[in-house]
């Protein structure tokens, strides 16, 4: 027995029951020692209650973007279809998930293989090769889809994962602007010698071009003719099998796609499967967690409402080397808090190493498996966090307009830095708070827009110029002027709502706004507004409100940030703004955050949702460095803490505060018993 079974055997002898919390454990198994890896997979799954496999079809390491179909058929008759017998007789499902289909990651430039895989290669707005993969209208790469994908079909397995290539944006920049696709958009646009610089000036700048909209068709219907080739194609090998696309993160995933075509041409009449992309596949900086963390539920929010998910944890390229047991653990509290109760987790490296490495992983997951199970028993799945909402909208790049490339998805910047500040950031469009970041609204109805302005909001600068040019500026009664220079933007000063709140008035922040110049603008009221900050130069001279507060005569209160949002700096995330902003949340909605951890103890995130009776299910994250003893959150009503011995009453201060060791990436999860 090898070493990891026999630190299992020894820990508990019982089967994990069965809940609403399901793991699918992704794993490549190498020919050389794929029995062995199966062996550790089984005692994996027993010790964890998994009972899930996708079992990977190739590797990224040891092999390229392409294989013959001899070498496909050989791997699937000696591993993968032995593998999918031995996990069935133990209970478990097998899916498949195609790594490569379109290339991935690597197609290689190698001249022997080229001549194998001639396929037309990818090519980025920069006119370049990319060295990710082919592109899908080749005709030769989709016979050769036809061919690999009725083999794998053999298999019969659950369910077959396309891996997430289904996009533009793959190894070196957006494709594809090789020549079968420059000649679709001039066949969509009606437009002859088209070159890749008027198509990328067109996505980049012209909103009326009709190359834009030629791209977005060309480049969703490439990709939706290769969905249903392979729909075409396993189906007519094994029709039980489900069909599940691997997406990108959010916004990105939809550079130049329409995913609902997509999903439709590869679900057909049945439900679409997607795993969206968490880009947390390393340790990353603590205070970058929650915004990567959060993506699957922005994504979830724009897609079509009928869609299975499987959210992503990885820990790529190493197990715990990569990424921590502490941070792996987190990642899948903040998932299941979100209503992801389905989490699609690659552990291992492609070489597939002894899984007695993960072991402090696994014993980690048996330890807390009580309260993955209580979370999972509590929130349906599929329930949207509640907090702030951010309009954001599946198609809203096809009307973004930016100054350069490198900003065209950089429209939510601004609400992903609220978790860090103790603010709940939520995806239910029905939420009373409510932030207006980016150019979405352009794709927005007139109807939507007066339901999220009825309910007051806070915007950035694109914001206000997005519904000032859409009509809606005389509403909000804050305009704005110009850019400002440098020598204009030094740094910032608050005063507060109305000048009174003793924490915030007259506190002057050190920002460096003068680094960020070109991102700030000069606001003025047409209407009376409230600066409850103000931008002053070097001199200290008053050039603009920072942050601009107004209620119009229906009683909506907007405020305005003297900012685009497009670059994340330490002038957000500072005890003063969290407090400002907290505060004009609450004002604006009328209605105070039922849980929300004050700038007292900073760097928690604060994940709010609804059991299945409609009560408050909260989890506080520590995404600070710091161990904190003294939470200081405030709270609507009675509340139970969560615990792996069952729920308890939840022990606060007079003055509200928690006392509780949080560690860092550490997780306090409670269930509200009443509301008063």
């Amino acid at each position: 027995m090898n070493k990891i079974s026999c630190s299992m055997s020894q820990q508990s002898e019982e089967e994990v029951a069965e809940t609403p919390y399901r793991q699918i454990f992704r794993l490549f198994l190498p020919a050389y020692c794929a029995d062995q890896r199966i062996q550790d997979t089984l005692e994996y799954c027993r010790r964890t209650g998994c009972r899930d496999v996708l079992l990977f079809t190739t590797s990224y390491d040891e092999e390229p973007s392409f294989k013959s179909v001899e070498e496909v058929r050989t791997y699937t008759e000696s591993v993968l279809k032995p593998a999918a017998r031995r996990f069935r007789e133990a209970g478990i499902a097998v899916g498949i998930n195609v790594m490569q289909t379109l290339g991935h990651c690597y197609f290689p430039d190698d001249k022997e293989y080229r001549k194998a895989f001639p396929f037309q290669r990818r090519i980025t707005a920069e006119g370049k090769n990319d060295r990710g993969g082919a592109c899908p209208m080749d005709v030769g790469l989709q016979e050769w889809v036809k061919k690999t994908y009725s083999v794998y079909a053999e298999i019969h397995a659950d369910y077959i994962f396309v891996d997430d290539e289904f996009r533009t944006m793959l190894r070196d920049g957006m494709t594809c602007f090789c020549p079968l696709h420059l000649k679709k958009i001039e066949e969509l646009a009606n437009v002859e010698a088209v070159t890749i610089e008027a198509v990328a000036k067109a996505i980049w700048h012209d909103l009326d071009s009709p190359l834009r909209k030629a791209y977005f068709e060309a480049t969703t219907q490439g990709l939706a003719k290769m969905a249903v080739i392979i729909r075409n194609t396993v189906k007519a090998v094994a029709p039980e099998t489900r069909l599940g696309l691997m997406t990108q993160v959010f916004p990105q995933a939809a550079t130049g796609i329409d995913y609902q075509q997509i999903l439709k041409a590869l679900s057909g009449d049945e439900r679409p499967l997607v795993r969206p992309q968490i880009s947390l596949y390393s340790e990353i900086g603590l205070h970058q967690f929650a915004a990567a963390s959060i993506n699957p539920s922005i994504f979830r929010e724009v897609l079509p409402k009928n869609i299975e998910h499987y959210a992503e944890i990885e820990n790529s390229p190493y197990g715990v080397w990569a990424k921590s047991t502490a941070m792996t653990i987190a990642q899948i509290y903040a998932l299941l808090l979100q209503g992801f109760m389905k989490q699609a987790v690659n552990f291992c490296s492609m070489f597939m190493r002894p899984l007695d490495e993960l072991k402090p992983l696994i014993e980690a997951q048996v330890r807390e498996r009580p309260r993955f199970e209580a979370l999972a028993n509590l929130i349906p799945d599929g329930n949207a966090p509640i907090g702030v909402y951010n309009y954001a909208h599946l198609h809203e790049l096809e009307v973004r307009q930016v100054k350069a490339p490198g900003e065209y998805h950089h429209g939510h910047a601004l609400a992903m830095a609220l978790p860090n500040l103790g603010i709940p950031l939520g995806t239910d469009p029905n939420s009373p708070w409510i932030m207006l970041t980016g150019d979405a609204l352009r794709k927005a109805t007139p109807a939507e827009i007066d339901s999220l302005l009825r309910r007051g909001a806070l915007l950035d600068v694109p914001a206000l110029q997005t519904l000032t040019e859409l009509g809606f500026g005389e509403r909000i009664g804050i305009k704005v002027e110009r850019e400002l220079e440098c020598d204009e933007v030094g740094f910032e000063e608050f005063t507060g709502p109305n000048g009174l709140d003793p924490l915030l008035h007259r506190f002057t922040l050190q920002s460096f706004l003068h680094l960020n110049y070109g991102h700030w603008y000069e606001l003025t009221a047409t209407n009376p507004c409230q600066a409850w900050s103000v931008v002053r130069n070097f001199r200290g001279d008053l050039v603009t409100p920072g942050l601009l507060v107004r209620e119009n005569a229906a009683g909506e209160r907007f405020a305005v940030l003297a900012f685009t949002g497009d670059v994340s700096n330490h002038w957000m995330a500072n005890r003063y703004r969290a407090r400002q902003l907290r505060l004009f949340f609450e004002w604006q909605a009328r209605t105070p955050f039922p849980v929300v951890v004050t700038e007292d103890s900073p760097y928690c995130w604060t994940i709010i949702n609804r059991d299945k009776e409609g009560r408050l299910v909260a989890g506080i994250i520590n995404t600070s460095s710091d161990t904190i003893l003294n939470l200081t959150p405030q709270m609507a009503g009675c509340w139970n803490q969560i615990t792996c011995a069952g729920e308890l009453p939840l022990q606060q201060a007079a003055d509200g505060s928690v006392q509780t060791k949080l560690a860092p990436l550490d997780v306090l999860l409670l269930h509200q018993k009443t509301t008063e």
